[in-house]
């Protein structure tokens, strides 16, 4: 395994231990009703999210590492994430305002983004291989 390929699989599961570890944590606090400051809730309901960044990061890094046909593929499956993401959450969006859907918390684009991702990533690679 390339010394880079090994790095980013070490950054990505630190990065999703941390994740782990702090989505329990902020279950945990905020599902037991336990009163803590204002600024402690802020700080606690956003470490997933930091955790999260670190796995983005990793990615990023993955993706310039890469050659070039397969950042090119990357780069065709992450446009059509990007349009597709868009389209669907403004189409909800329209639906949602005039009550003609329910209400779909923002956390679950990001989980819905990843899985844009991996089946455009499937898709385009099919044209190339």
């Amino acid at each position: 395994m390339n010394t880079w390929k090994r790095q980013f699989m070490v950054q990505f599961w630190i990065g999703m231990g941390l994740y782990s570890i702090t989505i329990i944590a902020y279950g945990i606090l905020f599902g037991s009703g336990i009163q803590m400051p204002v600024v402690m809730q802020y700080l606690i309901a956003l470490l997933p999210a930091g955790a999260i960044l670190i796995v983005l990061r990793a990615t990023v890094i993955n993706v310039k590492n890469l050659d070039e046909l397969e950042q090119r593929i990357q780069l065709e499956a992450v446009l059509i994430t990007a349009l597709l993401t868009g389209a669907i959450t403004f189409g909800y969006g329209l639906l949602e305002f005039a009550d003609l859907a329910p209400y779909i918390p923002f956390w679950l684009i990001l989980p819905m983004m990843f899985a844009i991702w991996g089946a455009a990533n499937g898709l385009v690679r099919r044209r190339f291989v």
